[in-house]
Formats: structure tokens, C-alpha cells, sequence
């Protein structure tokens, strides 16, 4: 959970306090127990909650009870306790870290309108049209066969795939035009699929 960030903290003001500050960017569930110095297998306190954002989690119930860990944990001037933090996802949104933004599926898709298609690719008794420069840029593969006078599909601007379903060649070439193909990595064998046809 990279994006949860926690520390604890131990202050004076008036009053000793303890708490442990935990940060989310997605809402999470949470138990916290803590356990002193002289009694490692005793639970000292214990808390469960929820929180979305910042929030300081205080690990007392009141004063005395603040004083009783501080006796029992504090050695040389210095307070030693364990504390054990589980934290779970509620609601996740992941960011995504894929090569392309809004802006750039944008220009891709404005590509893909404007600029003249000059190849065919048949797949599955369909058609998907490209333009060789676009892809080309990213296919090393393609960009050999576009460049070669000694391929038919060269010549004949057009080439048959039979090793791969139409749905992951259109989201290989999409990728080409920067277009979002997000949806194919919520499939696990699709995603193995993508990968073998572009290797």
C-alpha cells in the first residue's frame, strides 16, 4: 500500500501525548494496537477505524491510562513501546502510469480522423486501417515491413493475421495512436496476448 504514509508522535503540551498520524489517498480501514515495554505480549490499546485523507489517530483513552504506558515503557529517558499497524483498502483508484494522458489520446484520436489510412490489416474477416508512418514509429516489426520492397504486404499495403484475435491486434495498433487500451490489462490472458503479438 505505497500510498498509505504513517508516523507516530509523541508530544508535551500540558499533557503527554501519543498518537499515530496516518495519511491516504484512497479511504482504508484500520487496526492499531499497542503494546509496552514490560508487558511485549500484553495488549496495552487497541483502535479500529476508517479514514480517507489525514488524520492523527490518538493511541490513549485518557491521561492516567497515558501515564500507566509511559511507566511501563520508559527507559533511560526514552519510551520504547511496539506498534502494530494493519491498514485496508475500502475504495482503491489506482493512478494509472500508462505512457499517454488525456491530451495525448486526444491528438491520437484526432490522427486517426484526419490523416489518410494507407494499410490494411485483416484479422478475423475484419479490417482494421492504420497509417504506416504512425505505426511504424512505434513497430520496429511493421516499420521493417513497410520499409522493404521484398514483402507482398509492402507492395500490396495490406497483410493477414492469423496468430491473434482482432480485439488485441485493434488494441496493439490503438497504442500506436496513443489511445487508451486500459481495458485490455483487466484481463490477465488478454494482457499475455498483447504481450506475445508485440514481441
Amino acid at each position: 500500500m505505497p500510498d498509505v504514509k504513517w508516523f507516530l508522535k509523541w508530544n508535551y503540551d500540558d499533557k503527554y501525548h501519543l498518537s499515530l498520524n496516518v495519511e491516504s489517498q484512497n479511504e482504508i480501514e484500520y487496526t492499531i494496537n499497542l503494546y509496552t515495554f514490560t508487558r511485549p505480549d500484553v495488549l496495552a490499546y487497541n483502535k479500529n477505524g476508517k479514514l480517507n485523507g489525514k488524520e492523527m489517530v490518538e493511541l490513549q483513552s485518557d491521561y492516567t491510562y497515558t501515564l500507566n504506558i509511559i511507566n511501563d515503557s520508559l527507559i533511560n529517558g526514552k519510551l520504547h513501546i511496539t506498534v502494530d499497524g494493519y491498514f485496508s483498502y475500502i475504495s482503491y483508484t489506482k493512478k494509472q502510469n500508462f505512457p499517454f494522458s488525456d491530451t495525448i489520446t486526444e491528438w491520437g484520436s484526432c490522427l486517426k480522423e484526419v490523416f489518410p489510412t494507407d494499410f490494411d490489416i485483416h484479422v478475423e474477416n475484419q479490417i482494421i486501417k492504420i497509417t504506416k508512418n504512425f505505426v511504424a514509429i512505434e513497430s520496429s516489426v511493421f516499420a521493417r515491413m513497410f520499409g522493404s520492397d521484398g514483402f507482398k504486404e509492402a507492395k500490396e499495403n495490406k497483410v493477414t493475421i492469423t496468430d491473434a484475435q482482432f480485439e488485441i491486434v485493434e488494441a496493439a495498433m490503438n497504442f500506436c495512436y496513443r489511445q487508451n487500451i486500459t481495458y485490455i490489462f483487466e484481463d490477465l490472458n488478454k494482457c499475455i496476448e498483447l504481450l506475445y503479438f508485440c514481441d
